[in-house]
């Protein structure tokens, strides 16, 4: 409950205009809830995992929900705790709350969509 109330703050506080103009946004977004995904699902049909008394699909399809989550809300957590404020000059853009914060909030919304297509991507494999 905690970490949805977390989201829940971040969301009401991303600035999205600066957030959909960031290129790497849309690269982790790619990466994290389509490629890694996808390839995990292709692994475990070319590995021809099937598990233990037919239970083997569920515990695939389980790993496969782990693994199409968003981005843990723990992460920005910590980054608001320990990882500098984005007005020091120094400071790389990517070491900041704020973009720990963005990356949690677009991949939290990309789920939406990429969760049950990448659900429907395994079960039909």
């Amino acid at each position: 409950p905690l970490a949805m109330l977390a989201i829940g703050m971040l969301l009401a506080d991303i600035q999205w205009k600066k957030a959909l103009r960031n290129p790497r946004v849309y690269l982790v977004i790619a990466v994290r809830m389509i490629l890694l995904p996808g390839i995990l699902a292709l692994f475990f049909r070319l590995a021809g995992f099937t598990g233990p008394a037919g239970t083997g699909k569920t515990i695939l399809l389980i790993v496969m929900l782990g693994a199409t989550a968003p981005t843990a809300a723990m992460v920005t957590q910590l980054a608001q705790i320990y990882l500098p404020e984005s007005g020091h000059e120094e400071t790389d853009e990517r070491l900041t709350p704020e973009y720990a914060g963005m990356l949690n909030a677009a991949t939290t919304l990309s789920a939406i969509v990429t969760m049950p297509l990448m659900m429907m991507f395994f079960l039909e494999l």
